[in-house]
């Protein structure tokens, strides 16, 4: 019998992996990219003795322009490969529609652009499994204003792997194959909405958004509208995602000028067809200097035993501070708060009261709008005992800043 036996066609070697780099040479440094500093990052007179490198640490992005036809692509370079020594890359796509935006008036679009990357995901399994055994990695993500791909990894056939995902984004077989699996993604997506909130931290942050941006949804609004979304409307969805697109691109690393030129005409121009978008905008809450409000509510797991507490501040909005070297300032000052406050906070709040193990302060900015959080997550206090201790350890943070000397 088996002497008798044929070949299997089914069972056979793995074709060669087509991702594999050979080449690990690296990009001599432009001519240029030891310049000298822009204005905003050149010595401050405000802070005479804070130590500002006068050489770029790593050189500026250049915008090289659109490709022939394709006007409306912006294509970013940025050679650092010989600053770090290492024949990798990075090459960020930023896609955007009014399609797709983020719209409090249209969850059902929302939803469905999750879905949509979701079983994009899915549907590239095959793809970019070959491609992690060869250090290279790409994925999609949903964004507020469309869609985005990254991709890294070794610099030769980076590109090749970005082209092959977005030669992907149709989902044309997946959608007529794969029904089973396009069902398989809409329960986990599901799940993942209805247990978006079971955690009192995730909880909390997300009912700040919630105030804060209108075109924010709850999660549950976006269960009910994927409920009711079926294998039909989702692929009249697919149909139009990607028309019309602009399209933003940054290469940053061991890839060639001209190679990201030449690849970007090719591919981006039979893939995506880029053409000229309106610049998405979204309203942000102001809060009025001087005032303060509160917003309770309870746990969505009913089990929970932790409470969850955020204090946000908010400073001035895009409107009270142009995008410029002020608000750059402003945005590095945020940061150097946030190290300074990390361990006197931790130590007080976590160590010394023993309040709860989460405990922390963070930067916020919300599409342009600057703010600053203080959080604690508590099993042993609850919301107004948790606020007393934190707004008496922000007066007695001020009150040692105001002490300190200079150095």
């Amino acid at each position: 019998m088996w002497e008798e036996a044929l070949p299997d066609p089914l069972l056979h070697a793995p074709e060669p992996n087509v991702f594999i780099a050979t080449d690990f040479s690296l990009l001599p440094a432009d001519a240029d990219a030891g310049g000298p500093q822009p204005a905003a990052f050149r010595r401050s007179s405000v802070f005479e003795g804070f130590p500002v490198p006068r050489e770029r640490l790593v050189p500026a992005p250049r915008l090289l322009g659109s490709p022939a036809g394709a006007s409306s692509l912006k294509l970013w370079h940025l050679n650092c490969a010989e600053k770090f020594g290492q024949p990798r890359s990075e090459v960020w796509l930023k896609m955007t529609s009014p399609y797709y935006s983020l719209d409090a008036k249209n969850t059902r679009k929302e939803v469905l652009l999750e879905l949509y990357v979701w079983c994009l995901e899915d549907s590239l399994n095959e793809t970019l499994y070959p491609a992690s055994k060869a250090k290279l990695h790409c994925g999609a993500s949903s964004t507020s204003y469309g869609l985005s791909v990254k991709g890294s990894g070794f610099s030769q056939k980076l590109l090749k792997l970005v082209e092959v995902v977005l030669g992907s984004l149709g989902l044309e077989d997946y959608c007529s194959r794969a029904e089973r699996r396009f069902h398989a993604q809409r329960e986990e997506l599901l799940r993942t909405f209805r247990n978006a909130w079971l955690k009192p931290q995730v909880h909390c942050s997300q009912l700040r958004r919630l105030l804060l941006l209108p075109a924010v949804v709850r999660p549950e609004a976006k269960t009910k509208e994927l409920e009711g979304a079926g294998l039909p409307e989702f692929q009249s969805f697919v149909r139009g995602v990607l028309q019309p697109i602009g399209c933003e691109v940054l290469a940053s690393g061991n890839t060639p000028r001209e190679e990201l030129e030449s690849w970007a005409a090719e591919v981006l121009e039979t893939r995506l067809h880029p053409v000229a978008q309106p610049l998405v905008q979204h309203d942000v809450v102001r809060l009025q200097p001087g005032t303060a409000h509160v917003f309770v509510e309870d746990a969505v797991d009913a089990t929970q035993s932790n409470s969850a507490i955020e204090v946000y501040f908010q400073l001035p909005g895009r409107d009270g501070m142009a995008w410029d070297e002020g608000r750059t300032r402003l945005r590095v000052l945020l940061d150097l708060l946030e190290e300074l406050m990390y361990e006197p906070l931790f130590d007080d709040l976590r160590t010394k009261q023993q309040l709860g193990y989460s405990v922390g302060a963070s930067t916020r900015d919300s599409h342009g709008v600057l703010g600053f959080s203080v959080y604690v997550v508590s099993a042993v206090q609850r919301p107004p005992v948790l606020l007393q201790r934190i707004e008496a350890f922000l007066g007695g943070f001020v009150a040692h800043l105001r002490s300190c000397s200079a150095e």
